[in-house]
């Protein structure tokens, strides 16, 4: 096992650049966007108990889309441990 570095991260004994791709970054800005949007159209119900519940339901599906978009980040910076779509893990 890697000791960590001064970050609590795996020390790989290499800098690995970490980040979203410009895609990437597109696809969560999207996802925020529709976020947005969505809740715009919930308020427009008036009533805020009710909305809240709407936004928890909408939002439990947006998080899974996220995290699949970071998970290419995970798998980008640390192959050996995570894969990134249609790969495998290491390579």
């Amino acid at each position: 096992m890697f000791e960590p570095d001064k970050n609590g991260l795996p020390n790989l004994g290499k800098k690995v650049e970490v980040g979203f791709t410009s895609l990437e970054q597109h696809a969560i800005n999207l996802t925020i966007e529709l976020t947005n949007v969505y809740a715009q159209i919930v308020q427009q119900g008036g009533r805020e108990a009710v909305a809240n519940q709407d936004m928890a339901e909408f939002v439990a599906h947006i998080h899974p889309i996220q995290n699949a978009i970071m998970a290419q980040l995970a798998g980008r910076t640390y192959p050996q441990y995570f894969r990134q779509l249609g790969g495998v893990v290491g390579g």
